[in-house]
């Protein structure tokens, strides 16, 4: 028991510190997204590469991205930082109420199960809502780069993009499911032992 203590304390800690680096590192990133939101044509007619998915693609001296949707892709970075630092303090707090009773010494103290099935819908919604944010950056960034002026040529005559959504963000929820089933079980063995006594 003790050993819990201990490490949910520690584990508390560390969600302590990854909260005040996250928002710290929010005020640094919206303070960039601001001033590139101001000089978006000019970031973007300066780009050099385009990279999608794991392909960075070097471009022509002469060649510049569709600078009239250069600003919209810069603008909706700021409410993309916003929704991240929102996410994850949101997650950062689930995770210590979930470490709350654990640092008491008490696992099954009734509300674990409930918390842990918080935590199950967060990461259920929050993973297919970046995962639809995904989609629509990839479709602004191939609308700003022009993707078919680029490729399309003597060796390619035609592209598709597909967009590759990962899952497994069901997969963890799923898990993090099954995992409030056995701590009600554990609550109801616990209310059990505490009324036999």
């Amino acid at each position: 028991m003790n050993k819990m203590q201990k490490t949910a304390k520690a584990l508390d800690t560390l969600c302590k510190v990854l909260f005040w680096l996250v928002i710290a590192g929010s005020v640094l990133v919206a303070a960039v997204a601001v001033i590139l939101a101001f000089m978006g044509d000019e970031v973007m007619a300066e780009a050099s590469s385009l990279t999608l998915g794991s392909a960075t693609f070097d471009l022509a001296e002469g060649y510049r991205p569709d600078v009239k949707y250069a600003s919209g892709l810069v603008f909706s970075m700021i409410p993309i930082v916003v929704l991240g630092v929102a996410t994850v303090i949101i997650g950062l707090n689930i995770i210590r109420g979930i470490l709350a009773p654990m640092k008491e010494g008490v696992p099954f103290d009734g509300t674990m199960s409930k918390r842990i099935r918080k935590l199950g819908w967060f990461s259920l919604i929050s993973g297919g809502v970046w995962s639809i944010i995904s989609i629509i950056l990839e479709a602004l960034t191939l609308v700003v780069y022009d993707v078919e002026k680029i490729f399309i040529g003597d060796a390619i005559t035609g592209i598709e993009v597909e967009s590759d959504i990962s899952l497994d963000f069901i997969i963890v929820s799923a898990v993090i499911f099954l995992l409030s089933y056995v701590f009600r079980y554990g609550e109801e063995l616990q209310q059990q032992a505490d009324e036999t006594l």
